[in-house]
């Protein structure tokens, strides 16, 4: 399954490393959901199984509900492969409060 449940690190930032699985590589997608209500301000990286960083230009990256971050194949020349690195880091958008 391309859905995965994580927290947060320190309650304002949230990173997460995954290894993209066959079976995400096969739905096109993988989805990272930090169970929180806050408004993340996502910045992905994506590297090859060798460690070479890939260009995400055409990458569909989401944020499909509250709290989650979705990166997708692209129309054209971004696509999931098994043992692709994802580096997922978030921040809080703090402009959606008030204070």
């Amino acid at each position: 399954m391309a859905e995965i449940l994580t927290s947060s690190t320190n309650g304002h930032n949230f990173a997460y490393k995954h290894i993209v699985t066959a079976d995400d590589a096969s739905d096109g997608y993988v989805e990272i959901d930090f169970q929180t209500d806050r408004v993340l301000v996502p910045n992905v990286m994506v590297a090859s199984a060798t460690d070479i960083f890939i260009d995400l230009a055409d990458a569909v990256i989401t944020i499909p509900s509250t709290g989650a971050v979705r990166i997708a194949n692209g129309a054209t020349t971004f696509t999931l492969v098994a043992g692709q690195k994802i580096y997922l880091v978030c921040s809080t958008d703090s402009s959606v409060y008030t204070f």
